[in-house]
């Protein structure tokens, strides 16, 4: 007890002579065996932070997206050029009254008319059909595997054949007319007044039941 009293009373003489010590030298005095550490507690709070809660740059999605749905058969309205190998063309009057369409080669096209004209061109290898349910149609068929028109309405319809496969058309309300040219053409049904132009190298043939009724005209 006396010698830390010793001591204390040399630390505090020092001081009062304005002289500074250092830490491990008031240690000596005081009797203490440890020196203050400067403060790292918000370095090591820090590091114990990171450990607990590592962070890093990468980050997974896991979002996922449908697959993309098949896509249905190109179908277009008013004038289109088809771009194959399916598509299908409906015209109605309420979009205008004339439509046309346009099959490439090696297509299959469907056209549905309802307005007051429609027109169809088949090119190489194409497979075209034509259903006129009220007005006139045309088709023009040039190199095609097979043209059909069904002429359904009050109108008469026209149908031309250039080097095409087989080619047919029906004509139940009568005066239509077809064009053919190096192709096999068929007149099915016609109750008066249709007639088959055929050009040498066709092969021309009408089913009427009235003879009569279609005729067929060699140019």
């Amino acid at each position: 007890m006396t010698a830390s009293l010793r001591r204390l009373g040399v630390v505090g003489a020092l001081a009062l002579a304005g002289c500074e010590l250092e830490p491990d030298r008031v240690a000596s005095y005081t009797g203490s065996d440890e020196v203050a550490d400067p403060d790292t507690s918000e370095d090591s709070t820090a590091e114990d932070s990171m450990a607990e809660n590592p962070t890093t740059d990468d980050t997974t999605d896991d979002s996922t997206t449908d697959d993309p749905t098949p896509e249905d058969p190109p179908t277009c309205v008013g004038d289109c050029p088809c771009e194959g190998p399916l598509c299908s063309q409906t015209c109605t009057p309420e979009l205008q009254n004339f439509c046309d369409m346009e099959c490439p080669p090696g297509s299959t096209c469907l056209q549905t008319c309802e307005s007051d004209f429609c027109s169809s061109d088949c090119f190489s290898g194409s497979n075209c059909t034509a259903q006129c349910l009220t007005g006139a149609c045309t088709m023009d068929c040039q190199g095609a595997a097979s043209c059909d028109v069904a002429c359904l309405g009050m109108q008469p319809c026209h149908m031309t054949c250039a080097y095409t496969g087989s080619c047919h058309m029906s004509c139940p309300l009568g005066n239509c007319s077809m064009f053919c040219v190096g192709s096999s053409c068929t007149l099915d049904e016609c109750p008066v007044g249709c007639t088959i132009f055929c050009a040498a190298g066709s092969e021309c043939t009408v089913d009427c039941s009235d003879p009569m009724a279609c005729t067929i005209e060699y140019i």
